[in-house]
């Protein structure tokens, strides 16, 4: 008997398999707080958060590796196969494809809602049933293959209602194998709108209209009001268009995006958040609140960031139904001498109580990944077990959770892998709770609404900005917390205040409220803040305002608004910032000491244009920055601008009583200076090697760029250390110990009580 139910049928009939009925409890899981982190529970006790994912035909590989859950890439169909009609044979089919392989294992089950096409539900019926809920492009046209508008209360209604009931079959059949629910929509069921990195579609059907306008509408109250900020004249909220691409393409007040466009953005956060807390609902209801509930979402360093959909990452840590936070590691420099850096912000989903997951979904070299096939890629298991371990230490420090991913089946297709990774779970498993708390002294303050004030195509922080984190950031040698501006309305100034070192790379807008959390937790306790571009420039209104910027950062702007590159070089000089830099001079920005050329060969996924170099011009037209900053007044200059005359200042720094203000007007800042300025700042320095360093209290890790011999300072007194992955214990003397790294090995020191 097929497991198919209508609305006539109040109760679910249940096909024959492996079992008609649940047996046994069902299972709970949750998030909770131990040892003062978000953790993953199972039936009340911790879990260390490691988990796989895989499809059916290899689970195996997983299983032998020790796994004891499993994500279930690419999905599970939900059986809704008409208005009030379900179908669970593809389900149950699927479901029981992974559990008959193994007794004990447990699954996480991703749904892809709405997904049409080959990898999720076939032919997705409810769009073509409701031409009236479906994306429009600007054309007036819909888009195909047709997809539902996730401004469609209709879609949300009858699609939650599908959630919620296949979530119920599921608990009944299966509720002591499954550990977690991922609902998922958008491109690869990750939260954006659909064909986002398009710049043509953006959904103009008159359901997101619909919903566009009462959102002006709860936003202003008054059309006058919206017309005041706007500059503009509209009869009524139902007579404003969605902006086009080429108005959202448009530069307007000197330089940044109308206000008009940064609305829409807003909105079009918004609505994804809405979306995701509705359907996340659904799925709480359907399992009565036992299991948790994952989704992808607030990858705030990506890219075409106001098009995606994420920015509203506070609306939905907020919301209690969601409890896992997911994101793929960074698509570039991931590989081979690349680093392990999540597309969210980690330190603002774990301060807010909600776990942070990394996708480990990086090649092999038993295979490699879609989005690095040709360079850099491991080719033997050694390489494999280097890059892993890496992402081990990545997520152990951060006290992150995270799946080991096989993305499309044969990534450890082979014993001495699936052994190699089988030890390297157990060593998670054993660390996960000896990692200790957070040390890190330097944060990072985002503002997701950033991307919304620059023209849809610029470049300066869609693709600068990215670079900056892996190439900088990632390697200065002392781990940081990303956390967005919202985030500093939940904690306490003592719980900011062991950071030393801020670093604030897109702050435009800034209003009252913003100034008064920024006063509470930054602008204080001698701290060193690090501004890019041209924070504060907006202020709180619609139009640049260097006086609010003077005030705030302590630097006098001007604003060059013809485009052209921008980079600054530094020259090492007495400074207290630039005398300790092991170079003599610096070049940073679009172009400069970090080849925009070794960028795009590490980036393709990554639209990052050529730019003109040591005086050679290579292919493409390069960046072309408008409005470009500069410093009139203010401190001490520490670099110049190469690209405008008369050699004006781009890197100054100035004395602000309780707290030192360092100003680049480049979205970027060589690792060594950014090491520098965190050192004078107070903040503990790990190592000068060369690779990416992670630590907690109690546990360091690197991943090494170069082979050398490394001297690691600890941050505590220590007799000993012990090496985790050589098994090895290593004498300290003056609290620091020398190591010889390997080019493209892994290391993880516990400096913590056995």
């Amino acid at each position: 008997m097929q497991a198919r139910y209508g609305p006539e049928k109040k109760n679910v009939m249940h096909k024959s398999g492996m079992n008609s009925k649940r047996s046994g409890s069902i299972m709970e899981t949750s998030v909770q707080i131990h040892k003062g982190r978000p953790s993953f529970f199972v039936d009340g006790q911790p879990h260390p958060g490691i988990f796989s994912s895989a499809p059916e035909a290899y689970f195996r590989n997983m299983t032998d590796a020790g796994f004891d859950i499993v994500d279930t890439h690419p999905y599970i169909d939900i059986g809704w196969v008409g208005t009030g009609h379900y179908d669970y044979t593809l389900t149950d089919q699927r479901i029981e494809a992974y559990l008959s392989q193994h007794q004990t294992a447990k699954l996480i089950l991703r749904f892809w809602i709405g997904y049409s096409g080959k990898h999720a539900n076939g032919n997705f019926w409810w769009a073509e049933a409701n031409p009236d809920e479906i994306i429009v492009l600007e054309d007036g046209k819909a888009q195909k293959p047709y997809n539902a508008s996730f401004a469609s209360k209709k879609f949300r209604r009858e699609a939650g209602e599908a959630l919620s009931k296949v979530v119920e079959h599921i608990e009944y059949k299966y509720g002591d194998r499954i550990a977690a629910y991922e609902p998922g929509a958008g491109p690869c069921g990750e939260w954006f709108h659909w064909i986002a990195k398009d710049r043509f579609m953006v959904d103009y059907s008159p359901r997101m209209k619909e919903a566009y306008h009462l959102f002006l509408k709860e936003k202003y109250i008054e059309i006058c009001e919206m017309n005041k900020r706007w500059g503009s004249q509209y009869a009524n909220f139902a007579s404003v268009p969605i902006p086009s691409s080429a108005g959202r393409d448009q530069a307007a007040c000197g330089g940044f995006a109308s206000d008009e466009v940064v609305d829409f953005w807003e909105f079009y956060s918004r609505i994804m958040a809405e979306t995701i807390c509705g359907f996340a609902a659904a799925v709480k209801k359907g399992c009565d609140r036992r299991k948790t509930v994952l989704v992808f979402y607030g990858y705030l360093w990506g890219t075409h960031l106001a098009r995606s959909g994420h920015m509203a990452l506070d609306r939905v840590l907020e919301n209690p139904d969601v409890d896992i936070i997911a994101t793929p590691f960074m698509y570039h420099f991931r590989q081979l001498g690349g680093v392990t850096s999540s597309q969210s912000v980690p330190g603002t989903i774990h301060s807010r109580g909600k776990l942070h997951l990394y996708e480990l979904d990086g090649s092999t070299h038993l295979k490699s990944c879609w989005n690095c096939r040709y360079h850099s890629n491991p080719e033997t298991l050694e390489d494999t077990m280097g890059l892993l371990e890496r992402d081990m230490n990545r997520l152990l420090t951060d006290g992150s959770a995270c799946w080991f991913m096989d993305l499309v089946g044969g990534y450890f297709n082979e014993p001495g892998t699936v052994t190699a990774l089988g030890k390297l779970r157990e060593i998670g498993n054993n660390y996960r709770f000896k990692a200790g708390g957070n040390n890190h002294q330097i944060a990072i303050l985002m503002d997701p609404t950033h991307s919304f004030h620059f023209r849809e195509q610029d470049n300066l922080f869609r693709v600068l900005f990215q670079t900056f984190k892996q190439y900088e950031l990632e390697l200065m040698g002392m781990g940081y917390d990303d956390l967005t501006v919202e985030t500093l309305k939940h904690l306490d100034p003592e719980e900011t205040a062991r950071y030393k070192f801020w670093i604030i790379p897109c702050l435009l807008s800034v209003d009252d409220n913003v100034l008064e959390l920024l006063k509470k937790h930054v602008l204080r306790n001698n701290n060193h803040v690090l501004w890019f571009y041209g924070a504060g420039l907006l202020g709180g209104g619609r139009l640049p305002d260097t006086d609010f910027m003077r005030d705030m950062t302590g630097f006098c702007v001007v604003l060059e608004h013809a485009e052209g590159e921008l980079s600054i070089i530094v020259n090492r000089n007495e400074h207290p910032l630039l005398r300790n830099l092991p170079k003599s001079r610096y070049h940073y920005g679009t172009y400069g000491d970090l080849d925009p050329n070794f960028v795009k060969h590490h980036a393709p996924l990554m639209d990052y244009p050529s730019s003109v170099w040591q005086g050679h011009a290579s292919e493409g037209e390069g960046f072309r920055i408008a409005p470009r900053p500069y410093i009139v007044s203010g401190g001490t200059s520490l670099g110049k601008i190469r690209d405008m005359p008369d050699n004006k200042t781009g890197l100054a720094a100035r004395e602000m009583g309780e707290w030192l203000s360092v100003l680049s007007t480049v979205p970027s800042m060589s690792r060594d200076i950014l090491k520098s300025i965190a050192v004078e700042a107070g903040c503990h320095l790990y190592t000068d090697a060369t690779g990416q360093l992670a630590h907690s209290e109690n546990l360091i890790g690197f991943y090494s760029h170069k082979t050398a011999t490394a001297r690691f300072h600890l941050s505590m007194a220590k007799n000993e250390v012990y090496e985790v992955y050589g098994g090895k214990t290593l004498p300290c003397a003056d609290g620091a110990f020398d190591f010889q790294v390997e080019k493209n090995r892994a290391y993880l020191f516990y400096v913590g009580k056995e």
